[in-house]
């Protein structure tokens, strides 16, 4: 008998097939194609070995006949007179899983041999590709989501406007304009308007100059301007929903929002930390004194000179 499965080894390799070739044309396991070669039947599936030997046979180019007629004489399925014994009658099976012109997948009744039918390789492959695919995605997504937020929380950018680029802006767009109650007399003083225009405005403050402050104002929570507004300019500003101011001096600017005069907002020891308009009123102000300077007194007195010794 192992002179049998010796002689379909050796077949095998004069015609330069290889067990793993044999694997995933039929899916049958490496393992039971190596059983099957060394004549271990004990460890394929009960009542597939012949069905397993013809799968074989066939793809090896044997005639499958002959071949299963030797290995039913050798496993006691055959007598010697050619009658088939009826103790070892072949698995009906067989009937049904395999036809002369088409070839079928195996089924077994149990889930082990469902599993080692599968072409496990194939499938593994599929899977890493499929996993590879999500990670692309999935770290695109967060990448995208990164840049978002980033571009969200941007600082915003403040412009910052010295008086004298103020004054040549106003020249250059004729946006400085003298009103018409300011007197014409050489020596008087002369009222200028600086107009700031905002589309869909409902907030309208202007702010009339008493003294020369420096100011920051910041339009709808996000166009921030800071400059020097000097005494006797008047600035309009218009904002759809909020208009935020900062004065260096509190007492050095008149506000006036929606003709309405708010005064100033302060004393003169004081600063103006936050004022926050709407076309309700005055949603929030903070202000704060201004803590002079401790200098240390000079005293005019001559201190007395030392005693000289031996005197």
């Amino acid at each position: 008998m192992k002179e049998f499965y010796q002689n379909l080894q050796k077949k095998r390799s004069e015609k330069g097939i290889t067990l793993e070739e044999i694997n995933q044309k039929t899916r049958l396991p490496m393992a039971y194609l190596k059983a099957l070669e060394e004549g271990r039947l004990d460890d394929l599936p009960d009542g597939y070995e012949r069905i397993y030997l013809r799968r074989y046979v066939k793809e090896i180019g044997l005639a499958e006949a002959e071949v299963l007629h030797d290995f039913d004489l050798l496993t006691g399925r055959l007598a010697p007179g050619g009658v088939e014994s009826e103790s070892s009658a072949e698995p009906a099976p067989e009937s049904a899983v395999f036809g002369e012109e088409k070839e079928t997948t195996f089924k077994s009744n149990s889930a082990q041999d469902f599993v080692h039918s599968l072409n496990l390789d194939r499938i593994h492959k599929f899977a890493w590709i499929g996993f590879a695919i999500i990670a692309v995605l999935g770290a695109s997504y967060f990448v995208w989501l990164k840049y978002d937020s980033h571009k969200s929380n941007q600082a915003l950018e403040v412009k910052e406007i010295s008086l004298q680029e103020l004054v040549e802006n106003f020249e250059e767009k004729d946006t400085l304009s003298v009103t018409d109650e300011a007197p014409a007399v050489e020596g008087a003083a002369v009222t200028a308007e600086i107009m700031t225009a905002s589309s869909g405005a409902d907030v309208n403050v202007l702010l009339n100059a008493l003294k020369r402050t420096w100011i920051r104002e910041i339009k709808d929570g996000k166009d921030t301007t800071d400059y020097i507004l000097p005494r006797g300019i008047k600035r309009t500003i218009k904002a759809g929903n909020t208009v935020q101011l900062r004065f260096g001096v509190a007492d050095g600017v008149e506000v006036w929002l929606n003709q309405k005069n708010l005064g100033v907002m302060g004393k003169e020891d004081e600063v103006l930390l936050y004022l926050l308009l709407n076309k309700e009123g005055v949603q929030g102000k903070r202000v704060r004194k201004v803590q002079p300077e401790n200098k240390t007194p000079t005293s005019t007195t001559i201190p007395a000179a030392p005693p000289i010794r031996g005197q």
